[in-house]
């Protein structure tokens, strides 16, 4: 899949994820994020991201599925991301990034 920016990956195909309102309250515990456990946890990502970005660089430890056909995109904001310490990739496979 080719990078795409922040703004650009709402419009690739399949790039839908659930519109319910987002909070990182309810997901970043501990300066921790974890949305492997999300089929869209890169959109809610890149979501996150738009909306609250002051809470998101805070996160310390940032869990993804390498499944996420939106990985390249959400690896994208990872220089924003200055106090992360750990990133985990969970997933059957990780494609080379391109």
């Amino acid at each position: 899949m080719p990078r795409v920016s922040l703004g650009e990956f709402l419009l690739l195909p399949g790039a839908v994820c659930d519109a319910s309102p987002l909070s990182v309250a309810g997901k970043r515990r501990y300066n921790r994020l974890t949305l492997d456990v999300y089929p869209d946890g890169c959109c809610r990502l890149l979501r996150l991201f738009e909306g609250q970005q002051a809470e998101v660089v805070q996160v310390e430890l940032l869990r993804l599925s390498s499944n996420d056909h939106l990985l390249n995109a959400a690896l994208s904001i990872l220089p924003h991301l200055k106090r992360l310490k750990s990133l985990v990739l969970k997933g059957e496979f990780l494609d080379p990034i391109t």
